[in-house]
């Protein structure tokens, strides 16, 4: 069981900026105001010993569910590229002609007994295969930047410096929601709390902005709308 944060802890980091927030998201989407409301509770918890990659990696999960479906819960740019990724087909494929390869190659694959260095001809199929890798991640990446700038910017125009804070704190919590065993080392220690705030205070800024700016337009809409049908209904009073 995880230690609580004193009261006043736990109350500074659902303070009134983050209960407005949620209220935000939740008018938005209730599952990523959901999410945003787990992510602040796991941080107002102190792990226990043990506790703190898993926490980590679920405060990331939320991040990243918030981050990749924003688009489509917004949905008001237009040409929003569709969440850029393949399923791992063009990983497989690749590692199928690397198999492929070294299976045909004289001395080399699992059942090569040579130690020397060998030099194999690559296939066209392997070409193929490391090229299609290649523009897939590219791509991924492109559709990524783009969808980021229709959230913060609502606009799109992935080259935006205004995206910089929103792009360092994807990559932080991106490279964050695996749980990774055996890869951190001393060098690399877990980030602090602290770390971790600053990055979610960077995402909260921008959906502030953007939020904010995209319930005053729908009210303003809405007040159009309001006025038009009076106008009409006037109208048709009028003509009777």
């Amino acid at each position: 069981m995880s230690t609580s944060r004193s009261d006043e802890e736990e109350s500074s980091l659902w303070n009134s900026d983050r209960q407005e927030m949620f209220r935000l998201l939740s008018g938005l989407d209730r599952s990523l105001a959901t999410m945003y409301k787990v992510a602040i509770d796991l941080m107002a918890e102190l792990p226990e010993p043990g506790e703190e990659r898993a926490r980590l990696s679920s405060v990331g999960h939320c991040v990243r569910e918030i981050l990749n479906n924003l688009p489509e819960a917004l949905n008001d740019v237009e040409g929003v590229p569709p969440r850029g990724h393949d399923d791992g087909a063009s990983s497989r494929r690749l590692a199928r002609a690397v198999e492929t390869t070294l299976a045909a190659a004289s001395g080399v694959g699992a059942n090569g007994g040579d130690d020397e260095v060998q030099s194999v001809s690559i296939p066209v199929s392997l070409v193929e295969a490391m090229a299609a890798f290649a523009s897939e991640h590219q791509e991924v990446a492109k559709r990524v930047a783009r969808r980021d700038s229709a959230t913060v910017l609502g606009w799109i125009d992935p080259t935006n410096p205004a995206l910089l804070p929103w792009t360092a704190a994807r990559a932080f919590f991106m490279g964050r929601t695996h749980l990774s065993l055996g890869h951190t080392t001393k060098t690399s220690p877990l980030p602090s709390d602290n770390d971790v705030i600053i990055h979610l205070e960077n995402i909260e800024a921008s959906l502030r902005a953007r939020l904010g700016a995209f319930y005053d337009t729908i009210h303003s809409l809405d007040d159009l709308l309001a006025e038009a049908n009076q106008q009409h209904a006037v109208r048709s009073a009028d003509s009777r």
